[in-house]
C-alpha cells in the first residue's frame, strides 16, 4: 500500500481509490519525501507510473545522479519517468545534498562508503531502497540500480555490497569497484584510468563479507570522455567478468557487435554463459562525459547516440530488446 503521505493533488494527478483499498494512478506523478535511517537521512523522489495499482507488484529502478546534479535534474535528463510510464515500473531518485558534499557527489571513492553493514552511503541507499519497495509494493526480485559518473560508481559499490537487494545494475561513465581510496586517488583514476592489476576482481565477491553471486552489469561509456577516462569502462568490465567467471567456475563467451544508433557509432560487447548475459559493455565512440541519448532539459546529457535509458530498461528486462 502507498503511504498516506502521498500528496497526489499537488502534482495534478488523478487517483482512483478502489473499494479494496488499493490505489490506481491515472497519470504518472512525482512524490518527494525525506528518508531517516540508521546510516543517515536523504531527500528522495519517487516517480509513480501511470496506471499504477497498489495491488500489483511493480519493478523498481534506483537512479543515482552525478556530481552537480540533483534528483529532478537527472530525471529530466535521462527521461526515466517517460520510460517508466511506458513500461510500468517505479523510479527512485535519491539525492545527495550540498551540505554533505558541496559538489553533491556520492562518495564512491571513500573507503567508508564502499562496503556493507556500515554507516556509509551504500547502507543508507540500500535501506532507502527497501523502504520504498515496502511503501509501493515492489516486486523484490526486480529491483535495479543505475547511475552516471559518481552516481554510476556508487551504483557499482551498492551492487557489489548488497547483491541480494538488486537483480542487476548499470553504470554510465563510471569506474570499477574500489577504484580509489581518497579524493586525490579518485581524481587520478578518473583522469588516467584504473590500471587493471590495481583493481582486484575478487573484491566484488567479498564486498558483503561472504561470497555472493555477482549481479549482471551493463557498462556504458563515451569514447571521448575527458572527465572519466574510457579505460575505466574497460577496467570495470574486466573486473566484473573475472568475478563472474570465478563465481561460475567457467569462462564467459563474448560477442562483439559494431552498430550505429542515434547517429553515433558504438561497439557492444556481450559476455554470456549458460544462455544468460552477465555483462554488456557499450562504448559510444564520439560521446563525451554525458548521458547518451538524453534530453537537453537536463545537465550532462547528449541527445545523440543510443538512448542509455532504453538500453538499461532492456538490459533489466523491463522492455523487449530491439536489437
Amino acid at each position: 500500500m502507498i503511504s498516506g503521505h502521498l500528496k497526489a493533488a499537488a502534482f495534478g494527478t488523478a487517483i482512483v481509490h478502489l473499494a479494496s483499498g488499493s490505489v490506481v494512478a491515472q497519470t504518472g506523478h512525482r512524490v518527494e519525501r525525506e528518508f531517516q535511517g540508521v546510516a543517515g537521512s536523504r531527500r528522495y523522489a519517487v516517480w509513480v507510473p501511470r496506471d499504477f495499482d497498489s495491488r500489483t507488484e511493480r519493478p523498481l529502478v534506483v537512479v543515482l545522479h552525478g556530481c552537480l546534479q540533483n534528483a529532478a535534474d537527472i530525471a529530466r535528463g535521462t527521461r526515466f519517468d517517460e520510460r517508466a510510464d511506458e513500461d510500468g515500473f517505479l523510479v527512485l531518485y535519491p539525492e545527495q545534498p550540498a551540505v554533505v558534499v558541496p559538489a553533491k557527489c556520492w562518495r564512491w571513492y571513500d573507503a567508508a562508503h564502499q562496503s556493507r553493514d556500515s554507516a556509509g552511503e551504500p547502507a543508507l541507499l540500500a535501506a532507502l531502497t527497501q523502504k520504498v519497495a515496502t511503501d509501493y509494493h515492489v516486486d523484490r526480485t526486480r529491483v535495479y540500480v543505475a547511475g552516471i559518473s559518481a552516481g554510476g560508481a556508487m551504483a557499482v559499490n551498492i551492487l557489489a555490497a548488497y547483491p541480494e537487494i538488486f537483480a542487476a545494475g548499470a553504470a554510465h561513465s563510471a569506474l570499477p569497484y574500489r577504484a580509489a581510496v581518497g579524493v586525490a586517488h579518485a581524481l587520478a583514476a578518473m583522469r588516467t584510468g584504473v590500471i587493471a592489476d590495481s583493481v582486484m576482481p575478487e573484491r566484488v565477491l567479498m564486498a558483503s563479507g561472504s561470497r555472493r553471486e555477482p549481479r549482471p552489469l551493463l557498462v556504458l561509456n563515451g569514447g571521448k570522455d575527458q572527465v572519466v577516462a574510457p579505460r575505466n569502462g574497460d577496467a570495470l568490465t574486466r573486473q566484473w567478468t573475472v568475478a563472474v567467471q570465478e563465481w561460475l567456475g567457467q569462462p564467459l563467451d563474448s560477442v562483439v557487435v559494431d552498430t550505429t544508433a542515434g547517429g553515433r557509432a558504438a561497439r557492444r560487447v556481450s559476455y554470456r554463459a549458460s544462455g544468460r548475459t552477465w555483462i554488456e559493455h557499450w562504448t559510444i565512440l564520439e560521446l563525451g562525459h554525458a548521458w547518451s541519448g538524453g534530453s537537453s532539459s537536463g545537465t550532462y546529457t547528449d541527445t545523440a547516440g543510443p538512448r542509455a535509458t532504453d538500453l538499461m530498461a532492456e538490459f533489466f528486462g523491463l522492455r523487449p530488446r530491439r536489437r
